[in-house]
């Protein structure tokens, strides 16, 4: 296993936790959940705003990454109504069609996707009388798809919401749960 530190390769296997906060520093949910992140045993994380803060990914080592893993997570804050910028890039770069599709076999072909979002909002915000006016799902449609797309099975998405008004507890309650969620993922998914 290589990683990666500064501008050096990293492969890993396993888990791959593409973390992608903007403002971390005023996240207590994203720092609880990202801390829960690295002590996951069999996970690499990838913290994309540590990673590339000048946005120039390195397209090769986290193809090397994704191929290595069974199982990738898209953790990341709903914003403005989707993902962050720099996750977005990773997509547009990584998962470029030349990439997704070449070779004899696609190189997502049969991995699974994770999708773990937090919302500053409460849950009744989301929904067709709530201040979103749609559920948080409907928000998620192109990153779905964008899975689909690269013959990924996307896994039902970890939600979580108020993160805004969240306290120390609620910031652990929901770290924990996500931190269960992370350990039954570790083995890889079962084909056929």
């Amino acid at each position: 296993m290589l990683t990666r530190q500064g501008a050096k390769l990293f492969v890993v296997s396993g888990l791959l936790i593409l973390f992608a906060h903007p403002s971390l520093q005023h996240s207590r949910l994203g720092k609880a959940m990202l801390e829960r992140a690295h002590e996951t045993t069999g996970a690499k994380v990838h913290d994309l705003y540590e990673l590339y803060p000048d946005f120039a990914i390195d397209a090769a080592a986290e193809q090397a990454a994704v191929e290595a893993a069974h199982t990738l997570v898209w953790q990341h804050p709903l914003h403005w109504y989707g993902c962050p910028p720099l996750l977005k890039e990773w997509m547009d770069v990584v998962l470029s069609n030349s990439w997704v599709s070449s070779g004899e076999a696609a190189h997502c072909t049969g991995k699974r996707l994770w999708h773990v979002v937090t919302a500053g909002d409460p849950e009744t915000a989301y929904a067709s009388d709530g201040r979103n006016r749609h559920p948080l799902e409907a928000f998620l449609l192109p990153l779905k798809q964008t899975a689909l797309q690269c013959s990924m099975e996307y896994l039902p998405p970890f939600t979580v919401y108020g993160g805004d008004h969240a306290t120390s507890e609620d910031a652990a309650r929901h770290a924990d749960a996500y931190a269960c969620r992370l350990d039954a993922l570790k083995e890889p998914p079962r084909h056929g």
